[in-house]
């Protein structure tokens, strides 16, 4: 599962189980595909990928567009480093040598026409690539999604046959115990009836940790965490 905090998982919880075995997956793997690609973190990173590729397309793209540049500025040429009798006032010097310029620069990329194109297509190579990479991730999620469901169904289907074989087991054991202290079964009878019930009980376990850990499994690919309700949505 690759589940970093790892450490807050509970391996035995009654509660937890009980509330497990009530929950039913009650939809079908066409309903849960829109949720497992939404929560999927290598398709939100391809997608983020993309939307990084259509920036660059547009600043690559305005490499071709002129480049209008505009200046202006105010000031006069009136200049005395001294005071002279007799001189005219400063504002009126400087009315008279006022100076003002206005520039317009304008930049008309040619040469790099063929720059921009071979970037472009370079841009569109990569798309194309990230496009197939999310196309087989997506794949992949669907027949994930699609062996989780049945493991679940298959395994809850066993966990039940094996709950009743243990309990059936169990009946046995008790019935051979009765026939012994009524002399119609054997010490070696009894044993049998022990083993039985043993491996029983082996298999219900087990039955019980594969229903448990496919559930977990098909929620974690469905909604990205271990956490789930009474019934996957």
């Amino acid at each position: 599962m690759n589940y970093t905090d790892y450490h807050t998982l509970i391996v035995d919880d009654s509660v937890l189980e009980a509330e497990v075995f009530k929950t039913e997956v009650n939809r079908s793997t066409s309903d849960l595909i829109p949720a497992a690609f939404e929560n999927n973190p290598v398709l939100a990173k391809l997608e983020n990928q993309l939307l990084e590729l259509e920036v660059e397309a547009k600043l690559i793209k305005a490499a071709d567009y002129p480049m209008v540049k505009g200046s202006a500025s105010l000031g006069t040429t009136y200049f005395n480093a001294f005071k002279v009798p007799n001189e005219r006032l400063f504002f009126v010097q400087t009315k008279d040598n006022f100076a003002q310029q206005i520039a317009v620069a304008v930049t008309v990329p040619i040469f790099n026409k063929g720059k921009t194109k071979r970037q472009l297509q370079q841009l569109n190579l990569r798309k194309k690539e990230i496009g197939l990479l999310g196309d087989h991730e997506k794949q992949q999620q669907v027949q994930i999604l699609e062996k989780l469901q049945l493991d679940w169904i298959e395994s809850k289907q066993q966990y039940e046959i094996s709950t009743e074989a243990f309990a059936a087991t169990q009946e046995s054991l008790a019935y051979s115990k009765l026939s012994f202290m009524a002399g119609k079964a054997s010490i070696y009878d009894i044993n049998t009836s022990k083993n039985n019930l043993i491996k029983s009980e082996s298999e219900m376990i087990r039955a019980r940790y594969n229903s448990l850990f496919s559930l977990l499994m098909l929620h974690y690919q469905v909604s990205g965490d271990i956490k789930f309700s009474n019934h996957i949505h």
